[in-house]
């Protein structure tokens, strides 16, 4: 069992916990990811390490693979190719964050079946550390050798693919959490100083009380430009249909008239 498994698991479990209807019925590509499997409140369920890795196995699962979603063939074809490219762009499902996908009702009758197998290391050893189990063991082995050859049943074996599998063994910077709406394309890099004392004199007449992609708690009576918890730009804001990037305040996109607030 690898992360897009595992992912696909958690998906089910929390939609019959939370969201029952959406066993049969379609939702939003932006539910997926908001509310039913929000990275910061699955990542140990999911094993994953960094937003990275998440995104990746939201990317595969998006994209149609092993039958898991059923959704739009353009959203589904164009991510397959984003994966398959180079250097793929894992936040590219944002993109699509109104279109449609539905669990394939197969699929869930199939993990229904299956066993579910121990996380790697769950055990507790006699003075309370873990310990790993030789099936265990061997499941990492496995999901090691499919990560650096970027072969397995119904993933996609490409050189952009192999290459940001491998990439996530390895320690990476912090990385921003999976936000509640399309993530800003500035950086702390990025943001000039005028712009973050622009970003300060509005923090201190309505600053907000937590993040809104992360929900975590700002600290009170600070200038706050970035969460301290998810690393987000807080003074921008984007569209959910077409990804303008917007003005905090503004109602509407002013690319596709979209209501945003």
């Amino acid at each position: 069992m690898d992360d897009l498994d595992r992912l696909f698991r958690r998906v089910v479990h929390n939609v019959r916990a939370a969201y029952p209807e959406l066993i049969t019925q379609s939702f939003e590509v932006s539910q997926l990811y908001q509310q039913v499997v929000p990275y910061r409140l699955n990542r140990r369920e999911l094993g994953v390490e960094t937003v990275e890795d998440y995104e990746l196995a939201l990317m595969q699962l998006l994209s149609g693979a092993r039958g898991y979603l059923t959704g739009d063939p353009d959203m589904q074809r164009a991510l397959q190719d984003e994966l398959e490219s180079l250097n793929p762009d894992l936040s590219a499902y944002r993109g699509y964050a109104t279109s449609h996908v539905a669990l394939a009702a197969d699929a869930v009758r199939a993990m229904d079946l299956q066993p579910v197998a121990q996380p790697v290391g769950a055990g507790v050893g006699a003075g309370g550390g873990l310990t790993v189990s030789g099936e265990s063991a061997a499941v990492a082995a496995r999901a090691t050798e499919r990560i650096h050859t970027g072969r397995d049943a119904g993933t996609y074996d490409s050189p952009g693919l192999r290459l940001g599998a491998a990439q996530s063994t390895h320690p990476k910077p912090a990385a921003p959490v999976a936000p509640a709406a399309p993530m800003s394309s500035k950086s702390p890099s990025a943001v000039t100083p005028g712009a973050i004392g622009k970003a300060a004199e509005a923090g201190e007449h309505n600053a907000p009380a937590a993040c809104r992609y992360c929900s975590g708690s700002l600290p009170a009576g600070k200038s706050i430009v970035f969460c301290p918890y998810c690393g987000h730009d807080l003074t921008v804001q984007h569209c959910p249909a077409c990804n303008t990037e917007l003005e905090i305040g503004w109602r509407f996109c002013i690319t596709c008239g979209r209501q945003v607030s």
